[in-house]
């Protein structure tokens, strides 16, 4: 009888460690869903600044063609590929959205010379969702230049296109 009150015991000890540690993994859970939920809505008003930006952007002389072409879009999502992100010697990929180092001061033309760099939403979400789904094998890196590529390619295409008219 004392061996069974004694297992009893042990099976209740285990069983209110158990309880405990899920009560600590659900308030994990939900301070993580609060902080996903503030992260959300952070991001929509970055979207909407942005878009408000781009507006702006589009209404100045140095910069109506960079406004334009992202108004052009859906959204006004465009991406930014900075074409230094990838690390031929270490074969790393850096970020997307890396910023540009940090300088005194910045000219027109420090900015005017990135305006190939970018490149519409749209695209960057079709061709990694390619990768994923049919080449996976293809690195993140690969699909960036073979989008730059194709962004040039098009580029060159529609200023053909727009001399002839």
């Amino acid at each position: 009888m004392q061996d069974e009150l004694d297992k009893k015991d042990a099976l209740i000890i285990d069983l209110r460690r158990e309880l405990e540690e899920t009560r600590r993994r659900l308030d994990e859970v939900v301070m993580t869903r609060k902080s996903e939920g503030t992260a959300l809505l952070e991001i929509e008003h970055f979207k909407a600044d942005n878009e408000r930006l781009i507006q702006m952007l589009a209404q100045t002389k140095e910069f109506s063609d960079f406004g334009k072409l992202a108004l052009d879009t859906p959204e006004s999502c465009i991406r930014f590929m900075n074409p230094g992100d990838y690390d031929y010697e270490t074969r790393k990929l850096g970020k997307c959205h890396s910023r540009v180092k940090p300088k005194d001061k910045y000219t027109l033309k420090d900015f005017t010379l990135e305006e190939e760099d970018w490149i519409p939403e749209e695209a960057f979400k079709a061709a990694h969702d390619f990768r994923n789904r049919c080449a996976s094998q293809v690195s993140q890196a690969l699909m960036n230049q073979l989008l730059t590529d194709l962004n040039a390619i098009w580029r060159d295409r529609e200023k053909k296109r727009l001399a002839r008219v």
